[in-house]
């Protein structure tokens, strides 16, 4: 469900005698040129949770952690809806003794959330990556990297990205028993606009965030925009095209071989208000389709077993 999130919690009194036996620590110091005060920022990294950063001036504490290494070790394995509960617990177990504050789930807010999910699809994963790596995006640029290894869709915001799991493990020299168990993984992460964060929490409250329903609804938007079906515009039959009017066929045919090629955003662009007329067109004839590769499904009530 979740990987990597950031989050900060204000107001947070930790005095600097807590700091003083902590390992892994950097302390940086500056001067406060309105109030004339000298101002302490601690850096912390932890096995657990390699980002700590606490401002004294302003009480603010920061933290990033990706949620199934913290939990499990390693983020090969997804989180489940039950293990949020014990994550929360555990952070605060965690904090709690090395600052010695007790932080509700309720005070913190999300500055980044990682989504992801594993499919698997054996030996298919190359074939994945490449169809994807053709597709254009509303508003996003896409990256292939490395041909059959990693594909982003991005803007300044947000990204989304699919990768090959058990060639990232390789590369990063993990277990023989990681390798293995990663094999035929296709791993999907996408990274929301914190502008889309506070439409669905208006705080940015991380218990309204770290929730099925967050996940579902931008799973479900991103994959909304990703189809593995194509028209089969070289394979168009007598029978369907009977009926049908012939300059008619051949606009939309011609039409959509470019929109395939080009993307959406790309085709508007070109088309401007006629796109949109093309695509209707497409709509009330029906293109034949065909499936290249099965769709990237999710069981719901698998994952909100508890």
């Amino acid at each position: 469900m979740f990987d990597t999130v950031r989050l900060k919690s204000e107001n947070i009194a930790i005095s600097k005698e807590t700091f003083t036996n902590i390992e892994n620590l950097k302390t940086i110091t500056y001067f406060n040129n309105e109030t004339g005060e000298l101002n302490d920022t601690y850096q912390i990294k932890t096995k657990n949770i390699p980002y700590i950063t606490y401002i004294t001036n302003t009480r603010l504490l920061i933290i990033q952690v990706s949620i199934p290494k913290f939990l499990f070790g390693e983020n090969v394995n997804v989180i489940k809806l039950k293990d949020i509960n014990v994550f929360w617990d555990k952070l605060q177990q965690e904090l709690h003794s090395l600052l010695g504050v007790e932080i509700s789930k309720t005070e913190w807010i999300v500055q980044r959330i990682d989504i992801c999910w594993n499919f698997y699809v054996g030996n298919k994963v190359n074939d994945y990556i490449q169809f994807l790596g053709k597709k254009q995006l509303p508003y996003k640029q896409t990256y292939l990297i490395n041909h059959s290894e990693t594909v982003i869709y991005k803007n300044k915001s947000s990204s989304i990205m699919f990768y090959d799991k058990q060639k990232e493990c390789k590369a990063k020299k993990q277990s023989a028993e990681l390798i293995e168990k990663t094999f035929g993984i296709l791993r999907m992460e996408i990274r929301p606009p914190l502008n889309s964060i506070k439409k669905y929490s208006s705080e940015r409250q991380a218990v309204q965030i770290l929730t099925f329903e967050f996940f579902k609804l931008n799973f479900e938007k991103v994959m909304g925009d990703i189809s593995f079906e194509e028209s089969q515009s070289q394979i168009v039959s007598c029978d369907w095209l009977e009926g049908q009017k012939i300059n008619r066929i051949e606009t939309v045919l011609g039409f959509n071989i470019i929109r395939e090629s080009l993307g959406i955003t790309k085709t508007k662009e070109l088309y401007g208000s006629t796109y949109y007329a093309r695509n209707k067109w497409i709509q009330e004839l029906h293109l034949p389709k065909e499936n290249l590769l099965p769709n990237l499904l999710i069981e719901w009530k698998e994952l909100q077993e508890n």
